[in-house]
Order: C-alpha cells, then sequence, then structure tokens
C-alpha cells in the first residue's frame, strides 16, 4: 500500500481511492467482456456477412 500512499499523499483516503479503482476497473471488465462478445457474434456471422457484402455489388 506504499505506493497507494504515495500517489494520495498524507490527507489521502485509502478506502476511497481502492473503491474508486475497484469501479474503474469493473467499468472497463464489462466493456471488454461486451467487446469479446460482439466479437463472437461476428465472426460466427462473417460467412454470411461477406457473402451479402458481395451480393450486394
Amino acid at each position: 500500500m506504499e505506493k497507494v500512499d504515495v500517489i494520495l499523499g498524507p490527507s489521502g483516503n485509502r478506502s476511497a481511492f481502492v473503491e474508486q479503482a475497484l469501479r474503474a476497473f469493473l467499468i472497463v471488465r464489462a466493456q471488454q467482456i461486451r467487446d469479446a462478445n460482439d466479437l463472437e457474434i461476428l465472426n460466427r456471422r462473417a460467412n454470411r456477412l461477406n457473402y451479402e457484402g458481395e451480393a450486394s455489388r
């Protein structure tokens, strides 16, 4: 926790810092999961999407 103390300084609130860091991590992780799910859907449907794209030319 020394690095946290250095960042916060003498009047810092460790609990608030950890809570804020955890919230930020959870937001980023949720987005990563959504992105991975979207990519999986696109990859499963790639052949059909590519065929439709070629057919529309």
